[in-house]
Formats: C-alpha cells, structure tokens, sequence
C-alpha cells in the first residue's frame, strides 16, 4: 500500500505575526515554530536580537581586575604627566638660573667696558690739554722772538701761528712783508734825517725857472721834495 507524501510548507513569521495581532484568539507562541520551518529570505535585521540568555556574567575577580588594570593605567598616565610638569619646571629654573648668570656677566663687563671707555675719556682729554698748554708755549715763545726782529704785534702773532702750525709758506710770506716794511721805514728815516742839499742856496740846483714851468705836477713834486726852498722860490714867479 502506497503512502501519499504532502508537500511540505514553510511557515512565514511575518504571517505568524499579523495573525497573532490579528486575531488574539490564537494562542500559539514562537517557540512552536522550529528552525528548519524558517527561510533566511523571510527572516528582516529587525527580527534578530542578541542572545542575552547566552552570555556569561563576569566574576568578581574578572571585574577586580579590569578595574585594576585601568586604575594601573590612570596612575602611569598621572605619573607621566607629573614627570613631564615636573621636568618642564625644572628646565624653567635653570634656564632662569642661566639667564640670571648671563645677565650678570653681561652687568659686570658692561660696568668694565664703561670704566675702560672712562679711563680712555680720561687719558685723551689729559693729551689734548697737554697738547694745548704745549702749543701756547710754542705760539708765545715764537711771538716773542719776532717781535724782537721788529714785527707789529699783529704780524708778530700770525708768523707765531704759521710756524706753530708747520705752514712755512705762509710764514714767508709774512717775513716778506716784515721786511718790506722795515726796508720803507729805513727810507723814510733816511730821507727824514738828510739835510736839504740846497737849502737856502739857489746855485745848488740846474733847473731853471722856465725848465720848472714847463713840468708837469709829478715832476715838481718830486722837486719839491728834493729843492723845497726852490720849489717855493719858481712857485711864486722866482721872487
């Protein structure tokens, strides 16, 4: 006798759902539905939820030791940060110390270096009055010496200073024209100090009172410094 086989029908949760809400009369419940009842297309993400049931609970020794193991975390983290404050302050004290130091050193050699630039202030000022009381000397002692050759005070004082000073040209100069001078005031001492060659004596001269008038005004004067009694005798007519 043959058995008839049925086809076998997969069940639809879905199906199974809306019915349930449907119709609350029907009391079946998920666990009578079996896997192998159960397609993966028909089965959504929503559908599937972790398995709290299967996890096992942590120990209390599994749970010392992780809170152990963050505390130990924690303490190197705050141990790191405390050797990290703690070197950053150092480095600032002893940069501060060096800089201190630095500033120190640079204090005393400035105070040095201004003493010294003092000292140098001091030593070329003493040179140059030295220099100055050593020129006033020279300049007195040379304007003596020409003034006792004849040269006015003026004169005596610029030859003074030009040999003082090392120009030599212009120191001839002047000697030039100190010696000009003094050769003039010998003439005019000569000439001041001769005696009229023809003074009174109308014979001593050659020129004659008609030679006098035809002269012109340099050669009487000239005449006249030599033949004054003359010249005053063809002045007024030869009378």
């Amino acid at each position: 006798m043959m058995t008839e086989t049925k086809p076998h029908m997969p069940l639809n949760l879905q199906f199974f759902a809306k019915s349930a809400a449907s119709e609350p009369q029907n009391t079946a419940k998920p666990d009578d539905v079996k896997p192998e009842d159960v397609k993966p297309e028909d089965v959504k993400p929503e559908d599937v939820k972790p398995d709290v049931q299967n996890e096992s609970p942590l120990t209390l020794d599994e749970i010392n030791k992780i809170m152990a193991e963050l505390a130990n975390e924690r303490a190197e983290k705050a141990k790191e940060r405390v050797e990290k404050e703690k070197t950053k302050a150092e480095l600032d004290k002893a940069l501060k110390k060096v800089g201190e130091l630095t500033k120190t050193v640079r204090q005393n050699m400035s105070a040095q270096e201004q003493e010294d630039e003092a000292e140098k202030e001091r030593q070329a000022q003493h040179a140059a009055e030295f220099a100055r009381l050593q020129e006033f000397e020279r300049k007195t002692l040379a304007k003596e010496r020409y003034l006792m050759q004849g040269m006015e005070v003026e004169m005596a004082g610029k030859a003074a200073e030009a040999e003082v000073a090392g120009d030599m040209d212009k120191l001839a100069e002047i000697q030039k024209q100190h010696t000009e001078t003094l050769v003039k005031a010998k003439e005019v001492e000569w000439k001041k100090s001769r005696p009229p060659m023809n003074a009174g004596v109308e014979s001593e001269t050659s020129v004659t009172l008609e030679q006098f008038n035809k002269w012109g005004y340099a050669k009487r004067a000239e005449f006249k410094r030599e033949h004054p009694e003359v010249y005053k005798k063809y002045v007024n007519g030869g009378n």
